[in-house]
C-alpha cells in the first residue's frame, strides 16, 4: 500500500467527523459561515481525489483520460483551497462592512469570480508528466509548477497583509499563519520529495484547525458575547458622554437666551436692550446649528440622508456664506481673504445645501480655533467636458493639530486639546457632518496642520457643469456686501394657525413687518371656520403638529371647500432634509421652517402676493 494512503483516510475520517459536528449545531448565516462550509466541502473532495490519484497513478495507464481528469481536479482543489481560505479571512474581518453594504459585498465576489476562472482556465490547458520509476510516482511539469506557483503568490500576499496589519492580529488570522508556516515548510518538502504526499493532509489538519479554534459555534457564542458586552460597555459610555456634551452645549445658548430675555424685561435703555437681543440672536443661531447638527448626524447614521439636486450658481453662494463669517470676525483681529479661481464655472448642478454646508462647517471650524492672524477660503476647479473637480480650501492660522490627532478630527464628538479650548463652543459634530457629506457625494477630505501654526482644510468633490461662462455682470454677484431688502404689502390678510400661543406671538411679530394684517388661530377647527366665514386671506401659515386635527388633514378638509383657492404654507419645525418636498407632495403650496429664514419668508411673500 503507498504510504500515503494511511494518511490520507486519517485526515478523510476527522475531516468527515468535523463536518458532521459543523452540520449538527445551530449557527448563524454570516458571509464567513459560508466561506468555511466550503472549504469543509473542498477538503473532504480534495482527500478524496487525492486517494483516487494514488490508486489511478497504480493501476491506469500513463493515456488514460481519466488518470489525467483526476490531475486536474486535484490541482483545481488546491487552488479552491487558496481562494476559499482568503475569502474566509478577508469576509471574517470585513463582515459588518459587507453586511451593510451588500452590493461592495457582491462586488468583491464578483470580482474574485474573474480570478478565479482566470487561474481555472490556465490550469486546464498547461501539461504536465508522470515520473513513475522504482514504484514512486508523481505528477510534475508546467502545471504542478505553476499551481505551486499560484500558492506561493498567495502566501505572499497574506504575508503582507499580516504584516500591514500587525497591530489589529487576532485569532482569525491563525489559518494564515498556519498555512504560512506549514504550507511553505510542507510544500518546500513535497517540491524536493514529489512521493511525499503531505500537502492534501497539512491542507486538511488547517481547516479542523479552524473548527477548533475560530468556527467551533461553543466558542463563537462565548467569543460574540465578549464582543458584545465591550460594545455595550462602549454604547453606554459613549451614550454618557453625549449626554453630558449635549447637556453643556445646550445650555450653553440656553443661559444667554433666558439670561438676556429675562434682563429685557427690566430693562429701560434701549441701547442696553438691542445690545442684549443682539446676544439672544447669536446665541440662538448657535443652538439651531447644534439642533440640525444632531438631526444631520442621525440621518446619516440611518442611512437616510439623500442627495436633492438643483442648479445653483456656487460664487453666490459662498459670497453669502464668507459675508456671514465676516460678522462672526467682528470682534477678532483677523483678516478674512476669499478667493475663487478664474475658470470657475458659473452654474453647476449637485445638492447646493451639502456644498453650503461644508463650506460652513470649515469656515466656522477656523474661526472657533483662531484668535488672530488670517482665515482664507479659497475656490479652485478641475474641470472636465461636462463636470468639474471642485477644490474648497480652508486655511488659518489657528491653534492647529497634533500629528496625533489628525485621525480624531472626524469621529463624533471628538474635541481635540479639551484642557486649551474649554472656551470654545461645539460638540465634535460638524467635521464629521462634513466628512459624510463629503463621501456621499463621492469625494474625499483631505488636511494639513502644523500644531501652533495654523490647519488647511480641503475638500474634493464632483459637481456636472449646466453652465460655464459666467454673464457680463457677474462681478455684481461676488461684490462684498450685505443688503437686506424688506417688502411690505399693506393690509394683505394673512393667517396664522399654530396650537403654540408663543408661536403665534413670533409669527406675527415677524409678519407685522411687513405691514400685513395678520388673523391667528390656535387649532385647524377654528381655521376652517375662519375660511368658511369667506376671510379674505391672501396666504394661510399652517403649522403640522397640533392636537384634534393637524395641519396636513387640516389642508385636506380645506380643499374640500367649494372654490377654496388660498395658498397654503406649511409652516412647521419638521425641518430634516426632504421634508420641504413630502408637504409640498402632500398638497401645500410651499415650506417654511421654524425658526424662519429672513430670506425664504421673504421669497414666499413675494411669491404668493406681489
Amino acid at each position: 500500500m503507498h504510504p500515503s494512503i494511511l494518511l490520507l483516510s486519517g485526515s478523510l475520517l476527522y475531516s468527515l467527523l468535523v463536518i458532521s459536528l459543523f452540520y449538527s449545531k445551530e449557527r448563524i448565516d454570516l458571509f464567513e459561515n459560508r466561506a468555511y462550509r466550503a472549504i469543509l466541502i473542498n477538503t473532504v473532495i480534495g482527500i478524496v481525489v487525492d486517494i483516487a490519484g494514488i490508486f489511478s497513478h497504480m493501476l491506469l495507464p500513463e493515456t488514460s483520460f481519466l488518470r489525467w481528469f483526476i490531475v486536474k481536479i486535484y490541482f483545481i482543489y488546491i487552488i479552491n483551497y487558496l481562494f476559499f481560505l482568503n475569502s474566509y479571512i478577508y469576509l471574517s474581518i470585513n463582515s459588518q462592512e459587507y453586511t451593510d453594504n451588500i452590493d461592495k459585498y457582491k462586488k468583491y465576489v464578483n470580482k474574485q469570480i474573474i480570478i478565479y476562472i482566470i487561474l481555472i482556465f490556465i490550469n486546464l490547458i498547461l501539461p504536465f508528466q508522470y515520473f513513475n520509476e522504482n514504484k514512486i510516482v508523481y505528477v510534475y511539469g508546467l502545471n504542478s509548477y505553476y499551481v505551486f506557483g499560484v500558492a506561493g503568490i498567495f502566501i505572499i500576499y497574506w504575508t503582507l497583509f499580516m504584516i500591514i496589519r500587525r497591530k489589529k492580529l487576532n485569532i482569525k488570522f491563525a489559518p494564515l499563519i498556519a498555512f504560512i508556516t506549514l504550507g511553505t515548510v510542507f510544500g518546500v518538502v513535497q517540491f524536493l520529495f514529489p512521493e511525499l504526499l503531505v500537502i492534501t493532509s497539512v491542507f486538511s489538519f488547517i481547516t479542523v484547525m479552524m473548527y477548533h479554534t475560530i468556527e467551533n459555534p461553543d466558542l463563537n457564542i462565548i467569543r460574540k458575547i465578549n464582543i458584545a458586552k465591550d460594545q455595550a460597555e462602549k454604547a453606554n459610555r459613549a451614550k454618557s458622554d453625549f449626554l453630558s456634551s449635549m447637556s453643556h452645549e445646550i445650555r450653553t445658548p440656553l443661559n444667554a437666551i433666558v439670561g438676556f430675555s429675562q434682563d429685557i424685561m427690566h430693562e429701560n435703555d434701549m441701547k442696553i436692550i438691542k445690545e442684549e437681543a443682539k446676544d439672544i440672536v447669536i446665541a440662538s443661531q448657535t443652538l439651531l446649528e447644534l439642533v440640525n447638527g444632531i438631526l444631520d448626524l442621525s440621518k446619516i447614521e440611518a442611512n437616510k440622508m439623500e442627495l436633492v439636486e438643483t442648479e445653483y450658481v456656487l460664487v453666490k453662494e459662498a459670497n453669502d456664506i464668507s459675508n456671514l463669517i465676516r460678522t462672526r470676525l467682528i470682534e477678532k483681529p483677523i483678516e478674512f481673504e476669499f478667493d475663487f479661481a478664474h475658470d470657475l464655472p458659473y452654474k453647476l448642478y449637485g445638492d447646493v445645501g451639502k456644498i453650503k454646508q461644508i463650506m460652513t462647517n470649515f469656515l466656522t471650524n477656523a474661526v472657533k480655533y483662531t484668535e488672530k492672524g488670517k482665515i482664507t477660503f479659497r475656490l479652485n476647479c478641475v474641470n472636465g467636458v461636462d463636470e468639474t473637480t471642485l477644490v474648497i480650501s480652508v486655511s488659518d492660522t489657528g491653534r492647529g493639530i497634533k500629528t496625533e490627532d489628525v485621525n480624531k478630527l472626524f469621529q463624533k464628538f471628538e474635541r481635540l486639546d479639551e484642557d486649551k479650548n474649554t472656551t470654545v463652543e461645539g460638540t465634535g459634530l460638524g467635521l464629521a457632518i462634513t466628512k459624510s457629506f463629503v463621501e456621499m457625494m463621492g469625494g474625499r477630505v483631505n488636511v494639513h496642520s502644523v500644531y501652533g501654526e495654523g490647519s488647511n482644510f480641503v475638500a474634493y468633490i464632483k459637481q456636472k457643469i449646466v453652465q460655464r461662462e459666467f454673464p457680463d455682470d457677474y462681478s455684481s454677484i461676488t461684490e462684498d456686501k450685505t443688503i437686506e431688502i424688506v417688502s411690505k404689502w399693506p393690509g394683505k390678510k394673512v393667517l396664522v394657525v399654530d396650537d403654540n400661543l408663543l408661536n403665534i406671538k413670533v409669527a406675527t411679530r415677524i409678519l407685522e413687518k411687513y405691514e400685513l394684517d395678520v388673523d391667528k388661530v390656535d387649532n385647524g377647527f377654528a381655521a376652517l371656520d375662519k375660511v368658511k366665514e369667506g376671510m379674505p386671506y391672501e396666504i394661510i401659515f399652517m403649522d403640522i403638529m397640533m392636537p384634534k386635527l393637524n395641519g396636513t388633514e387640516t389642508l385636506r378638509r380645506l380643499e374640500e371647500i367649494p372654490n377654496f383657492n388660498i395658498p397654503v404654507i406649511a409652516l412647521t419645525a419638521d425641518a430634516i432634509e426632504g421634508m420641504k418636498e413630502k408637504y409640498i407632495e402632500e398638497g401645500f403650496d410651499d415650506y417654511l421652517s421654524k425658526p424662519m429664514d429672513s430670506d425664504e419668508l421673504e421669497r414666499v411673500l413675494k411669491k404668493y402676493l406681489n
